[in-house]
């Protein structure tokens, strides 16, 4: 990766825990699919299992793990990453690989879903966009314009 050093130093981490914080961010999305498929499945128990195996496995790693171990943040995400891997894995073996693939694509249930989605989707974007204005005439009164800006973006990241 081209900006593999930059990013190190803008995070102040070692270049090897930028492959941690990949697979971990890969690990997250993962689980979160699986445990999306088991609600999807009406599996509730199953869902429960994952997510508790997920914290359980995080929580006896540092509780067993060395204090001198555990010393550093990269060793810390390390075990959340194993974690969460590990917890995905072990949700894709109830579901079956083939639960994956193929995906199978329905006109008549996107539609719903969009007839359903679409007045939240739009009430969304305009609060998002227009209902936090207010705080500007508010802020710039008290802060200069340059804060309430990354007040703004603040409140869009939240």
């Amino acid at each position: 990766m081209i900006a593999r050093a930059p990013l190190a130093a803008y995070l102040d981490v070692p270049s090897w825990a930028l492959a941690v914080i990949a697979v971990h961010f890969g690990a997250t999305f993962l689980l979160t699919t699986v445990g999306s498929a088991f609600q999807a499945r009406n599996e509730m128990r199953r869902y429960g299992v994952v997510l508790f195996l997920d914290k359980a496995i995080m929580a006896t790693v540092l509780v067993v793990a060395p204090t001198a171990w555990a010393a550093t943040p990269e060793r810390v995400l390390t075990a959340f990453a194993a974690s969460s891997l590990t917890a995905a894995a072990a949700g894709l073996s109830m579901l079956g690989w083939r639960m994956l693939w193929p995906v199978r694509f329905d006109p008549r249930l996107y539609r719903e879903m969009l007839s359903f989605s679409l007045p939240l989707i739009l009430s969304s974007w305009a609060g998002l966009i227009g209902g936090s204005w207010f705080d500007v005439f508010v802020l710039k009164h008290y802060q200069p314009l340059s804060s309430v800006g990354l007040y703004q973006l603040g409140v869009t990241m939240a």
